[in-house]
């Protein structure tokens, strides 16, 4: 059985260029961010006290122009300039107006799906409704969060698909501190039912 959290080979051929994608899009700051990931340190940026603070200033007055973003918001304005046209009954209507688990409309998911796939080229959409019932929603993943697929025929029968989730750790002296840490949603049809199953997996004690 493979791991939860095993990725995809294709996933980790493709991460790094997801993210530098990402990171050009979202600009200057998570540039500088990855430091050495895309601003190489030079001799003079040894690992001593005026090394490093050479590095600093050097990193500080490095510019990055954010041509990606433009291009990006130009071409998802140039796209929705014409407004969504759609033909729903009236109960459709009405979801799609409140179409995602934060209550964007249609037109915004339309936004955000555009945006993912001119800046990496591939977004995830999954249909789901909460447990104790209700309307059901749409909710995004990025190409970084959707890990690992299997497919039989073409036909996709795995996906597993990573959320990062708020938690609060015990530190020591009784106090706490809240984390961000990933779980893992597993989407599966059951080869001997044939039915959709979802599994959660979280981390508890490691």
């Amino acid at each position: 059985m493979i791991s939860v959290d095993s990725p995809h080979p294709e996933y980790a051929i493709r991460l790094t260029e997801w993210d530098t994608c990402k990171d050009c899009y979202i600009g200057e700051g998570a540039i500088k961010d990855k430091t050495t990931t895309y601003l190489s340190k030079l001799e003079r940026h040894d690992d001593t006290s005026e090394g490093k603070r050479r590095y600093a200033d050097y990193l500080n007055r490095a510019t990055f122009f954010g041509v990606v973003s433009t291009v990006v918001t130009g071409r998802v304005g140039q796209v929705m300039r014409i407004p969504v046209r759609t033909s729903f009954v009236p109960a459709m209507e009405k979801w799609a107006s409140t179409i995602m688990r934060d209550n964007s409309t249609l037109t915004e998911l339309t936004k955000r799906v555009l945006t993912e796939v001119l800046t990496t080229g591939r977004v995830g959409l999954l249909l789901d409704r909460p447990a104790d019932g209700g309307d059901p929603y749409v909710a995004l993943y990025r190409a970084q969060d959707i890990m690992n697929w299997d497919t039989i025929e073409d036909k996709l029968v795995r996906l597993v698909i990573r959320e990062n989730i708020i938690v609060t750790r015990e530190q020591v002296a009784g106090r706490s501190v809240q984390l961000i840490e990933p779980r893992y949603r597993e989407l599966q049809i059951n080869p001997e039912s044939g039915l959709y199953e979802v599994a959660v997996w979280t981390n508890i004690d490691g």
